[in-house]
């Protein structure tokens, strides 16, 4: 349950928003329609919660299939408190309802309008909200007084809220003002679901399969997510209508991918017409002209499932006869059959992964024994593609399984190096890396091979750069006549970087060629003055990546929208990539979570983001993810700043730095260098000595390789360094290249040292455009800081106004610290002089003393 007990709902926000704009009016109407298991029980539950949450008043009545026939049993459930009404409405009302014996029935028009009587009495006192689930077996007595009631409330606060299980929309009953269709989810929503109600997470592949059957229905979905690789639970089974006598008619359907009249007539060398007859009779198929499709997926999968294994074995051996998919031929033997499964192989090869996975998995249970060589090149093949597909799972799986067995080579190469990219996503680099380098002595006959496997390695030695470094220059030797080589260029460029070497920048008009690397994206958005470059290599990307590579390319998207400042967009990737790293078998999707993270704190919603960004840091330290580390105490850090806490900043990054250290990282290169924040923290805690050695280093990182976003660093830090030595006048000037976050955080800045040169016309001036952009930006935080700056010259303008020009000039000096005797040779007036201005600053401003008189001066 969520807050004030509000029920945990995922997937619905259109329909939610609609039943907050129903009770926002109080006096309309809406109807929830949709199929069985689709949801609207979980949606009127919301409305309940959300209804008592506001302090409704809310009558419900949930009417079974077995009391359609019981008078008035729904009015029994929605009244159960009779208020003040006239005596002859109350009796009748009462015996309507059997709270008293009578000798004859109520009259149905009194308790009509006794019903009227009672909702105007309750929504006199507090709005109501009336609700009637599952209205197909509500019985016709109350139906016919709340159609009448419905007509007759006059304005009163009284909203209706109506569900009603439904194959096709329908016309709202009691003339309600609205009615809404709840159409079945995306698979990404149902993984949610899933994920809230049984605590797992399915493959991508077993969702899709599942989401085959179920078309977005999420009681559907979850009940067969209990047993996904079983058969079809019982309670699904009873929702599919009798099936009728149809000879092998149905169960031909249910067994070919697009059935056809004509495919029927040919595989089962008969009158198909009486068998689909009787399943249109039976409301399971329809047919129009030659094509056959059945009412819902659910219909074929209960055929199917429900035929003994020698009827369906029979039926693939006629249908492998008229169709070309090779699955009816080993779904129609017993048994190995080589020929077979080099057919289903061959086809695997150009099939997408998801079916080739399928495919590839009949290959292996048709492979005869004695066939190792075929076996173990079908197990690599068949762990690629479940890899490729989203379930890692299995392929893992598969994978430990059949590793031991491989013989040497380079094929057991290929099997160690998709296992150690599986575990690159679900455990660690250090793991990956150590199943990478058991793969090189097997991986020497094939170049190539051992190309891929070293730039790999320039990946998973995550916190060993050197490590990685090296394996890079291997990569982009044994890759040199290989179409593989940008990449591999790209790798060795970002590592060079990384390490402090100078620059390869000669690498990169070949590797940013690549359209396999994320890198080149990377390094766009590290470079470039916009983000353009880099959401169209990603967006790019995301469009032909496999399964496996989405999490990654979601949350890079997201990076793109986040620097781009756009809030809304950044998080829908960093929800997107969590679901699909959940998906991958990474539990704790840290990646695109720490994303998540970054992006409530820019929103202003710390306690979660902290709470994230915090467990993360804990969490990676203590499993050595060091890069996982520094991604989320970045995250902290910048809270800290948020909160203008710089011990808390400084903090924060240190850790990082002593983890970038141990990784052997001198540039970080992109937005998780822990300088951003750092360098003006230690200047604001008056660490002047270190926040100046560290700005040295920061430019000189910038001078070796120049990147736009670290402008504004420079800016603000040289200026934060140059006001704690007590200059406030130097220039800071904003590029408008720089983003809007960036000249804004400068903006701010700028406003507040012009506040303490004392002059606060600028400062307004400039503190009001910074307050503009975080606004803008949707950074409340931040605005309320521009606003706190603004207010601060406010006072301190007010102040200034009370005195005349020359008690001002002399309460400046007074609080700049001069003694009297300087503030009068500096002003060529006496001491007594200086000291009645004084005096008179005091009695305007209501103070007593200097140290009062230099807070008001300053705001």
């Amino acid at each position: 349950m969520g807050e004030l007990g509000t029920p945990v709902i995922i997937g619905r926000e259109t329909e939610l928003a609609r039943v907050t704009s129903l009770l926002d009016r109080g006096v309309a109407g809406l109807l929830l329609e949709g199929t069985v298991g689709i949801g609207k029980s979980t949606v009127v539950a919301a409305a309940v919660a959300q209804a008592k949450a506001r302090d409704w008043t809310v009558l419900q009545c949930s009417p079974a299939s077995t009391e359609t026939g019981y008078a008035y049993a729904g009015l029994a459930d929605l009244i159960t408190e009779l208020p003040d009404i006239p005596a002859v409405q109350r009796r009748a009302l009462e015996v309507a309802i059997h709270r008293v014996d009578a000798d004859q029935p109520a009259d149905p028009h009194v308790v009509a309008a006794a019903t009227v009587s009672v909702l105007r009495a309750l929504a006199a006192e507090k709005p109501v909200l009336l609700v009637v689930d599952d209205i197909q077996w509500l019985d016709a007595e109350t139906a016919a007084v709340l159609d009448f009631a419905s007509r007759r409330l006059g304005g009163a606060p009284v909203a209706l809220l109506v569900a009603r299980r439904a194959e096709h929309p329908g016309a709202p009953p009691w003339g309600l003002d609205e009615q809404l269709w709840l159409s079945g989810m995306t698979e990404a929503q149902l993984h949610g679901v899933v994920h809230h109600q049984l605590g797992r997470s399915l493959p991508r592949p077993v969702l899709t399969r599942l989401n085959a059957v179920c078309q977005g229905n999420p009681m559907m979905a979850v009940e067969m997510a209990k047993t996904p690789d079983g058969p079809l639970p019982d309670s699904l089974v009873r929702l599919v209508p009798s099936r009728p006598q149809s000879g092998d008619v149905l169960l031909a359907a249910s067994a070919m991918t697009s059935p056809t009249v004509e495919g029927l007539r040919a595989a089962l060398d008969d009158d198909v017409t009486a068998g689909l007859e009787a399943g249109e009779l039976a409301g399971l198929i329809e047919v129009h002209g030659n094509t056959v499709t059945f009412a819902h997926p659910l219909f074929a999968a209960v055929i199917y499932g429900e035929a003994p294994a020698p009827r369906r074995r029979a039926v693939h051996r006629r249908l492998a006869k008229v169709e070309s998919d090779p699955r009816h031929l080993a779904l129609g033997i017993i048994g190995p059959d080589e020929p077979v499964a080099q057919k289903l192989e061959y086809a695997a090869l150009a099939a997408e992964p998801m079916v080739a996975a399928e495919l590839l998995t009949l290959s292996r249970s048709r492979t005869p024994s004695h066939a190792t060589a075929a076996n173990g090149r079908r197990v690599v093949m068949l762990a690629d593609a479940l890899f490729s597909s989203g379930d890692l799972n299995a392929a893992r799986e598969l994978l430990d399984e059949e590793i031991p067995g491989l013989a040497a080579g380079p094929l057991r190469a290929r099997a160690l190096m998709v296992r150690g990219t599986i575990a690159w996503h679900q455990e660690n680099g250090v793991v990956a890396a150590k199943l990478l380098e058991s793969a090189l002595d097997d991986a020497k006959a094939d170049q190539e091979l051992t190309g891929q496997l070293h730039a790999r390695l320039s990946v998973f030695y995550e916190t060993d750069r050197a490590e990685a470094h090296m394996h890079a220059e291997e990569a982009v030797s044994a890759l040199a006549e290989s179409d593989l080589l940008p990449g591999a260029l790209m790798n060795l460029c970002h590592t060079s970087a990384q390490l402090g070497l100078p620059p390869r920048t000669d690498l990169l008009d070949c590797g940013l060629d690549d359209p396999a690397s994320p890198v080149p994206g990377m390094w766009y958005l590290a470079v470039d003055s916009t983000v353009d470059r880099a959401r169209d290599r990603f967006t790019t990307m995301l469009a032909r990546a496999d399964v496996s590579s989405e999490a990654d390319l979601l949350t890079r998207l997201g990076e793109v929208e986040l620097v781009a400042g756009n809030l809304s967009a950044a998080k829908e990737y960093a929800d997107s990539a969590t679901t699909a790293a959940m998906q991958l078998g990474q539990p704790f999707a840290d990646r695109p979570r720490r994303l998540r993270a970054f992006v409530d704190a820019h929103a202003g919603e710390l306690n979660e983001a902290r709470q994230i960004a915090e467990d993360g840091a804990d969490r990676a330290e203590a499993n050595g993810d060091l890069a996982i580390a520094v991604g989320y105490l970045s995250v902290l850090a910048f809270i800290a700043a948020s909160e203008a806490d710089p011990a808390a900043v400084v903090g924060y990054t240190g850790r990082s730095r002593r983890h970038l250290a141990t990784m052997g990282i001198k540039d970080p290169l992109g937005r998780d260098d822990p300088a951003i924040e750092r360098i003006c923290a230690l200047a604001e805690l008056d660490r002047l000595a270190e926040a100046s050695a560290e700005l040295a280093e920061f430019e000189q990182r910038h001078a070796r390789l120049p990147r736009p976003w670290m402008e504004p660093v420079l800016a603000r830090a040289r200026a934060t360094i140059a006001a704690a030595h007590g200059d406030f006048s130097s220039s800071i000037d904003v590029n408008p290249q720089w983003s809007r976050f960036d000249q804004a955080r400068v903006l701010l800045l700028r406003g507040r040292l012009l506040r303490r040169a004392r002059r606060p016309g600028a400062a307004a001036t400039t503190l009001t455009s910074a307050e503009a952009i975080f606004s803008e930006l949707k950074y409340p935080l931040w605005a309320a800081m521009a606003r706190a700056e603004l207010a601060r010259v406010s006072r301190r303008r007010s102040a200034a106004a009370q005195l005349s020009e020359t008690e001002q000039r002399v309460a400046e000096l007074v609080v700049s610290g001069m003694t009297t005797k300087q503030v009068a040779a500096t002003l060529f007036m006496s001491p007594r002089t200086v000291e009645s201005h004084v005096a008179r600053a005091y009695r305007k401003l209501g103070i007593h003393s200097r140290a009062e008189l230099g807070r008001a001066m300053a705001g």
